[in-house]
């Protein structure tokens, strides 16, 4: 167990896809947020780019990506607007090149 005192929002690595949902915002290219990983806080930032046409298992989904940096790894997190923000596809790089990717396969909502 670890205390960690910020006056700002604090994250793990897996709710940030939430703090990107919520605050994407056409008119900004630039989120940062504060992380705790491995029991320290770390900064997150992500620079987002246009939306592009994203090919996965003979579906196209439109998705704008959110790309993170960090050392020799970058991790890319396609968001699709048109299906309220929910991820199409994360990779991550590591010495440019792919290490993982998970695809969003099949999507089905009541609504």
């Amino acid at each position: 167990a670890f205390n960690v005192e910020t006056g700002d929002e604090v994250w793990d690595p897996l709710s940030i896809l939430l703090a990107l949902r919520r605050d994407h915002d056409e008119s900004r290219n630039q989120y940062d947020y504060h992380v705790v990983y491995k029991g320290e806080l770390k900064p997150y930032r992500f620079v987002t780019g246009e939306l592009r046409s994203l090919e996965i298992d003979e579906t196209i989904y439109e998705a704008i990506p959110f790309t993170r940096t960090h050392g020799r790894r970058k991790t890319i997190i396609w968001l699709s607007p048109e299906h309220d923000m929910i991820p199409a596809r994360i990779e991550q790089y590591k010495d440019d090149e792919l290490n993982t990717r998970m695809d969003l396969l099949s999507l089905s909502r009541d609504r």
